[in-house]
């Protein structure tokens, strides 16, 4: 079987509007990505359960990097404020999204990596490795850890290196409980001339 290398990947950032605060650290996920691929990287900062369907079913996306909440017990993304503390919806009617259609649109967008960099999101991402390779953690981070691990992750991508090479060199050198789910490899080329 041939492995796929996917030139000049297209990555969209994206958070719900609170995660997109600065107490949250979404300016630093951005940082990285956008030294590691510049002028590749889509950036959104309000994301919504429509916005995020408008996304992944109108472009093609290699990478979705996303920080917001997800409900530990159901895997749902939920892009309404939460308590932080529960990580529950902090609002009667939350605006949320469950696993079976997440996969669904990653499906469409025909996306090959999946980075939650968010507290306890390790559910979803198992519900959908069966579309794409994903990258969860199962514990609460900082931003600031998270992006010490998207550092040494996406700079090793960057390089050329395989999809699952720059997941154990990453697991290797950061301890970051940020785990990968591997569905497929693949290689993410650098900026060709």
């Amino acid at each position: 079987m041939r492995l796929e290398k996917i030139e000049n990947p297209r990555i969209l950032c994206a958070a719900s509007e609170q995660y997109a605060q600065p107490s949250f650290g979404f300016h630093l996920d951005v940082a990285v990505l956008e030294r590691a691929f510049p002028q590749r990287v889509t950036v959104e900062t309000q994301l919504t359960r429509r916005r995020l369907l408008e996304l992944l079913t109108s472009q093609h996306f290699d990478i979705v990097h996303l920080v917001l909440a997800v409900d530990p017990d159901t895997g749902d993304a939920v892009f309404s404020p939460i308590d932080c503390a529960t990580y529950k919806p902090a609002t009667p009617k939350p605006d949320k999204m469950s696993p079976e259609s997440f996969a669904a649109l990653l499906l469409e967008s025909r996306t090959s990596l999946v980075v939650l960099a968010t507290c306890k999101a390790l559910l979803l991402a198992v519900e959908v490795t069966h579309i794409a390779n994903m990258a969860a953690s199962d514990a609460d981070i900082t931003g600031e850890a998270a992006a010490e691990w998207e550092e040494c992750f996406y700079s090793l991508l960057a390089q050329g290196k395989l999809l699952y090479k720059a997941f154990d060199l990453t697991k290797s050198q950061i301890s970051t409980p940020i785990r990968p789910i591997r569905h497929k490899d693949v290689a993410f080329a650098p900026e060709t001339p």
